[in-house]
């Protein structure tokens, strides 16, 4: 499972998380944070920041941000991956 930084300079953009087919099965959730505070989270496929709305960077100030997001198994493991991506 990869986060991959990113520049976005205009439009809109939508966070997904894909993971590999044998990784799929079994979980129960993933948590999405932005800079740290909780914007989603989502039980059924596709695993997405903002539930299938588009992130707005108008609404982000101007810097780097952070997105985080904590996969949870059914089987009690969590996998925890970041990227970072600018607003200029």
């Amino acid at each position: 499972m990869a986060l991959q930084g990113a520049q976005i300079v205009t439009g809109t953009a939508a966070i997904f998380i894909f993971l590999d087919a044998s990784v799929d099965d079994g979980i129960d959730s993933v948590k999405f944070f932005l800079d740290g505070e909780l914007r989603a989270t989502e039980s059924s496929f596709p695993w997405e920041l903002l539930g299938g709305t588009s992130l707005d960077p108008t609404s982000l100030s101007t810097g780097t941000h952070t997105v985080r997001a904590e996969v949870r198994f059914t089987d009690g493991r969590t996998l925890v991956r970041e990227a970072t991506f600018s607003k200029p």
